[in-house]
Formats: structure tokens, C-alpha cells, sequence
């Protein structure tokens, strides 16, 4: 269903625009490209984003946090304006925190980077009232709730879920699987590989299972958008220039170490080239475009709500979540007195 929404223009002064990434592989994408762009007049090197930026006479500041965690607090307090999320994470930001959030670009999607990894021989039916390690809200709860649902099984009291912080998951599973009642846990990227690597455990479900549903998104909050729209345009064209460098074999590798740099794999590209083939990117305007404003990324965004409604806390939800593809391909200008462009 596609809503006319009123823009009414208004003198609002230009502002810094404070943008939160994790080190994650796609979420750090935008202000990794430190040394891939030179300054018009050649003399120096900036990120990607901030050159765009400057293009549209936008100030931009990136906040690079360690863990997806610590980038959804920081849009929650209010200490970044916009972030890159997966749509698991943000529908859970906007319930918990109250928060009217607005996607403006889908970044791209998980296609087995978030695994379900269980000890070796477990079955659907092994995992029946064992203990799954997780984060709560997190792609990897997703995840096993797809899983059941995807199996047929109840999605309360088959398993137990226990909630464990991401930045400590991967150690309490490798501890875990030795134990005399091993677990499974819901993991992703390097975990997942050097969990792999070491044995002992194999993937049961992966996102490769679900297509095109655990998606990255750059989200704004909506009261922070006035005065920013430049800045986050700029995010949007950033994501675009990479895209292209990854595309084109003279910019490729140099971009890879780069991005692997930013997600802390700067001393194993073999890792970080394996994570990244388990990741799918909207690679154009268009490609983004068609997504955001089509039905899959509805059904997708559907599933995410269902998967909050399941397991959220009474009494949350307030918060909302919209779509705006008008930042992919330009910055919304309305017209004084006019309406803007309709918005999902």
C-alpha cells in the first residue's frame, strides 16, 4: 500500500549528520574506503562517504562501534542519527525504544553468514529442549525462529533459549561443545567460519535457508532527518561508489582489504573473502530502489514483526518503522508549499 505523505518545506539549518556502523562485513561497507579516493585536488585521502558528503555541502561524522549492540544503544540514546541495521535489529529499536525509524536504503542480505551451528549429528529433533545460545532480538534469534517455523515445530518450549551477548557467543559456544551437555548457538561471519575451520560442529539452518530476509538497512530516526538530508544521501551514494569499486577487478582487491580492515580482518583476507561470498549487496540504484519500494522487502519487514510480536516484551511497540527510497539516486527536495514525494 503506498501512502501520500504532506512534506511542507522549512528553513531548517544544515546539521551534522552522526551515522553508527558495526564491524560487521556489511554494515561497515560505508566508511571503510579510506585510501581508495583522492581529494580533487590529489594531494590527500578521504572515506568515500565523507567526499560525497562535501559534494552535497553535508557534514557527516562516522561512529565505527565494535558490535551491532553498541550501535542500537547508540541510536537509542540518541548519541548517532542514523545507522546500518539488519531490519531484525531495527524492528526491535523501535519497539524497545519507542522510536519512529525510516528505512532509506536496503544495503543487502544475509545468504549464510547467520548460522545455526549445532555439535556434529544433531538433527531438528536432537535439538528438542536443548539449549540454543543467542543474543535476544539478534539475526541469530531470527534465525532459529525461522528454523522452527521452517520445521513445523512450536516455537515457544521446544528448545531453550539462552540469551548471550554476541561480543562473548562464539567463546561460550566453543566451551560448550565440550561440555557434558553440549549446546547449539545461532552465530555469524568469522564465528561461523572459524568455528568450521576448528570442527567438532556444523551448520543445521543458515540464512541461504530464508532468502532475501535478514537484509541490512540504513535507517534514520525520523526526528533527526530535517537538516540531514544531504548528509544522508551522501550514506546512500557512498554504499553505491563501493559497490562499483568491488565491481571493477583495478579497484577490487585493494577494496576488499579495506572492508576486511574495517571488520577487523585485516591479517586474514582468506577469511574475510569467505564471509563476504555469503553476502549478497544491492549493487545499484535501481537494484535498491526496486527493493525497497517492492512486495519481497514488505514480506520480509512482515516476518521481522511477527518475529518481535513472538518473543518482544508486553507492552512494547510503539515505535514504527516507514520506508523512504527517495534518498537512493538523490536528496528530497520538495518544493516550498507543495507535497514531496510519496513515501512507503
Amino acid at each position: 500500500m503506498v501512502l501520500a505523505m504532506s512534506v511542507q518545506a522549512a528553513a531548517v539549518p544544515a546539521k551534522l549528520l552522526n551515522v553508527g556502523f558495526s564491524q560487521s562485513p556489511t554494515r561497515a561497507e560505508i566508511p571503510v574506503l579510506q585510501m581508495l579516493r583522492t581529494t580533487p585536488g590529489g594531494a590527500a585521502m578521504e572515506p568515500i562517504l565523507s567526499l560525497e558528503a562535501v559534494r552535497r555541502g553535508a557534514s557527516t561524522a562516522i561512529n565505527t562501534l565494535h558490535h551491532p549492540a553498541d550501535v542500537i544503544r547508540a541510536l537509542t540514546n540518541g548519541n548517532v542519527d542514523a545507522a546500518v541495521l539488519s531490519i531484525q535489529d531495527a524492528v526491535a529499536v523501535a519497539a524497545e525504544g519507542r522510536l519512529d525509524l525510516v528505512v532509506l536504503c536496503p544495503i543487502g542480505y544475509s545468504n549464510g553468514l547467520d548460522q545455526l551451528r549445532v555439535p556434529l549429528g544433531w538433527t531438528a529433533a536432537t535439538l528438542r529442549s536443548k539449549t540454543v545460545l543467542g543474543e535476544d532480538f539478534s539475526p541469530g534469534h531470527y534465525l532459529v525462529f525461522r528454523f522452527l517455523q521452517k520445521n513445523n515445530l512450536p516455537l515457544r518450549n521446544y528448545l531453550v533459549w539462552r540469551n548471550t551477548p554476541d561480543k562473548t557467543l562464539a567463546r561460550t559456544y566453543r566451551s560448550a561443545l565440550h561440555a557434558s551437555f553440549p549446546s547449539a548457538a545461532a552465530v555469524q561471519g568469522a564465528a561461523c567460519e572459524t568455528l568450521a575451520q576448528n570442527g567438532g560442529d556444523g551448520a543445521l539452518f543458515t540464512s541461504h535457508d530464508i532468502p532475501e530476509e535478514m537484509i541490512d538497512v540504513l535507517v534514520a530516526r525520523k526526528d533527526r532527518i530535517a537538516g540531514r538530508e544531504n548528509g544522508l544521501a551522501a550514506c546512500v551514494a557512498a554504499h553505491f561508489d563501493i559497490q562499483a569499486l568491488l565491481a571493477d577487478s583495478a579497484t577490487q582487491k585493494k577494496t576488499m582489504e579495506s572492508m576486511g580492515l574495517a571488520c577487523g580482518l585485516a591479517n586474514d583476507a582468506a577469511l574475510f573473502g569467505k564471509i563476504w561470498k555469503e553476502i549478497t549487496p544491492y549493487a545499484t540504484p535501481a537494484e535498491a530502489k526496486a527493493v525497497l519500494e517492492g512486495p519481497k522487502f514488505q514480506e520480509a519487514l512482515a516476518k521481522a514483526r511477527e518475529f518481535y510480536a513472538t518473543y518482544g516484551r508486553a507492552g512494547m511497540g510503539a515505535g514504527t518503522i516507514t520506508c523512504d527510497s527517495r534518498f537512493i539516486g538523490g536528496t528530497p527536495q520538495p518544493a516550498a508549499g507543495k507535497k514531496g514525494p510519496v513515501q512507503r
